[in-house]
């Protein structure tokens, strides 16, 4: 199966930044592949296209992509740009086309491992229910003058306190 140039042109930029920091996943964000794509190739593809890609290039075992989430101040948790890394097919396809990729990388690639930073849910880097702060029952977080304070917010004028 041959991969067309979006493709190909993805798994590029991410052995471009793999290589760079010497590890063995990355996690651009889709807008940085895309800055990329154009600065290497001088084409312009969209978010929706290279998200199309990247669900193609998981479905078919070029890649490996693991979710990551960082935590709000409040606690809720939120996703972050995933962790993905190359595999030997990856490494193959650029061998049949040519290129030549770092040769530290084919022996990472043999045993394909989580990254060490990824969060997993049944980790402690998930918030654990007492460690969730509730919202306030107070319909808007502005007018609560601890949230303002932690938040470097000025103090409410006299005349918006709402009295209790």
């Amino acid at each position: 199966m041959t991969i067309i140039s979006t493709k190909y042109s993805i798994l590029l930029v991410f052995h471009q930044i793999i290589a760079h920091h010497k590890k063995t996943y990355c996690w651009p964000t889709r807008l940085k592949i895309q800055a990329l794509i154009i600065k290497k190739k001088n084409r312009l593809y969209s978010l929706s296209w290279i998200d199309d890609c990247l669900g193609w290039l998981k479905r078919n075992k070029y890649i490996v992509s693991y979710r990551n989430y960082g935590r709000n101040d409040d606690g809720t948790v939120y996703s972050k740009a995933s962790n993905r890394q190359l595999t030997i097919k990856t490494l193959l396809a650029f061998r049949k086309s040519g290129f030549k990729a770092a040769s530290w990388l084919w022996d990472t690639a043999q045993r394909i491992s989580k990254p060490p930073d990824t969060c997993d849910r049944s980790k402690d880097n998930i918030p654990k229910e007492q460690d969730i702060v509730p919202p306030k029952k107070t319909g808007n977080p502005f007018r609560d003058p601890e949230f303002r304070k932690r938040k470097g917010l000025k103090p409410l004028p006299s005349w918006q306190v709402e009295e209790s």
